[in-house]
């Protein structure tokens, strides 16, 4: 009898000596319900008859979607180059990382407008996430939460999302890596890697 009530008050003290789970106040539960819907309605907003608007492909699409199959399937580009790193396209050169970054959703999904597409539409949605960390990182949350706003409903971002050009991937790129320079002031490791994002932006 004495051994259980001995175990019964080890347990208690044991109880009593853990801290308590920390409650998130409900100013930051506002915040990040906030920030969801703010991501919801720019999701929603780019997502809404996807990928049909705008109707079919550019050129320029077009042209990226069908390099991105030729290196998936024979590792040439539409020119017989091997992997190359620079695309001849219509004869005056397009950045082949498009290609090669929508490679995967041509595999998952076929070659076809949505899977051309898609990789601008992650990116955008990504980018929503980027730009509002980076805001945070130099202000306060409530200038993140607009900031984050104004890009969601920004119709240059939206279209943005909703073209497969290489050129609108440069912005994305480029604000993660300008947000892992700033992070890397106070986590020195993630400067490589800020590094690495603005020599892909190039």
């Amino acid at each position: 009898m004495n051994a259980r009530q001995d175990k019964n008050s080890t347990r208690r003290l044991a109880a009593r000596a853990l801290p308590a789970p920390e409650m998130p106040s409900p100013g930051r539960l506002w915040e990040r319900r906030l920030l969801l819907s703010i991501l919801l309605a720019g999701a929603i907003v780019r997502l809404y008859a996807f990928p049909d608007v705008p109707p079919g492909l550019n050129q320029d699409e077009a042209s990226s979607g069908y390099e991105a199959w030729a290196l998936l399937h024979h590792g040439v580009d539409r020119n017989g180059f091997h992997n190359p790193v620079h695309l001849v396209s219509w004869g005056s050169g397009q950045n082949a990382l498009y290609s090669y970054m929508a490679m995967p959703f041509i595999a998952a999904f076929g070659l076809n407008t949505f899977a051309v597409r898609c990789l601008g539409l992650v990116f955008g949605l990504v980018t929503l996430v980027a730009f509002h960390r980076f805001v945070k990182s130099l202000s306060d949350e409530l200038t993140a939460l607009c900031a984050a706003f104004l890009l969601a409903v920004s119709p240059w971002h939206i279209m943005l999302s909703r073209w497969a050009l290489e050129s609108n991937l440069f912005p994305g790129i480029f604000l993660i890596a300008t947000w892992l320079l700033v992070r890397a002031t106070v986590a020195p490791g993630l400067l490589p890697l800020s590094f690495a994002c603005f020599a892909v932006s190039l």
